[in-house]
Order: C-alpha cells, then sequence, then structure tokens
C-alpha cells in the first residue's frame, strides 16, 4: 500500500473484534480510510465502542453465512483481516 495513505481504504472484518481493534487503531492512526465489517450495525453492545474510540470508522454489515454479504463493503478495497493465528 503506497502512496497517499488518505486516499487508500482498507476493510477489516470482524471489526469489533480485540485483534481487528488494533489493526483499526493503526490504520487510522497512519491516515488510512477504514471500513471494519460487524453481522449487525445496529446492535448497539457490538458497535458503541468502536463509534466512540473510532469515529471516522465507517461501518458495514456482513454475515459470513449470508452468500454476497461482503460484496459491497469490500468492494474496491484492500482487506485487512482480524484473526487468530494460532
Amino acid at each position: 500500500m503506497e502512496g497517499d495513505a488518505s486516499k487508500v481504504t482498507v476493510a477489516v472484518t470482524g471489526a469489533s473484534g480485540y485483534i481487528a481493534g488494533e489493526v483499526i487503531k493503526q490504520l487510522l492512526a497512519k491516515g488510512y480510510r477504514v471500513k471494519g465489517s460487524v453481522r449487525n450495525v445496529h446492535d448497539e453492545t457490538k458497535t458503541r465502542h468502536l463509534k466512540e474510540v473510532f469515529p471516522k470508522l465507517e461501518l458495514f454489515e456482513a454475515d459470513l453465512l449470508a452468500d454476497g454479504s461482503f460484496d459491497q463493503g469490500l468492494e474496491g478495497n484492500y482487506l485487512a483481516k482480524g484473526y487468530r493465528s494460532w
């Protein structure tokens, strides 16, 4: 990801997770536009902290079990995935 970070959008799946939160923090600090997926954008118990801590974060709804639910949110983006490595 070279060039002007503010012109690059990075999508982070599982945005409400601990590791994803750190990834989001670092990307925003470097000036990237960040979109994060959550299962339900209206579930304040899962999204309130994201909205408060990362006001520039754009949330989109996606569910691994729903075909095509990531298509619109990931269109034209780089992808950073928050997951366990073990």
